[in-house]
């Protein structure tokens, strides 16, 4: 949980986005922000100060790297039209906030490192080139395991092999 969400649900809550919906059994406040994709799902902020997803069953908290497989295919969507959506989101509602240190770029771009699908690693190092240099050097090691994975294809692997190196000499 951290608490750069928590008080910027704590702004929002005095607005009417409020939602509520089901984790497991409990009942969780949260605020829809930003939809995924074509479906009428959306990601948002729950009280507890963690990104959340819609789900046929409630909501899921991204807390853990699996709960990502939800959000993947936000890569399919150009990084900067994402930004740009939560900058007006919060914009509207006048809410000062860095889009690049609360959303959690780093941790969707991992996931779709770690997958199999040749495509959903494409779409990762597309949002990856658009990371700031200290949010790239967060994602160094999963960069040396892409480098080194035989389920991959040899241009993917050099392409992370390139990235380890360039992060290395800076």
């Amino acid at each position: 949980m951290r608490d750069d969400l928590r008080s910027i649900f704590s702004e929002l809550s005095s607005e009417k986005h409020i939602t509520t919906e089901l984790i497991n059994t409990d009942v969780v406040k949260w605020i829809p922000i930003l939809p995924i994709g074509k479906s009428s799902r959306k990601m948002g902020i729950s009280e507890k100060g963690c990104w959340v997803v819609e789900i046929a069953t409630g909501l899921c908290e991204l807390l853990e790297p699996r709960s990502y497989l939800y959000v993947l295919i936000i890569l399919e969507e150009n990084i900067d039209e994402i930004r740009s959506k939560l900058a007006e989101f919060f914009y509207r509602l006048n809410i000062s906030a860095n889009i690049d240190t609360i959303f959690p770029f780093a941790e969707i771009i991992k996931f779709g490192f770690q997958q199999q699908d040749e495509y959903w690693v494409k779409l990762a190092f597309d949002w990856y080139n658009h990371l700031s240099l200290i949010k790239k050097k967060s994602l160094k090691s999963t960069l040396e395991k892409l480098s080194m994975s035989k389920r991959t294809t040899q241009k993917l692997r050099n392409m992370a092999r390139k990235e380890v190196k360039n992060l290395n000499n800076i």
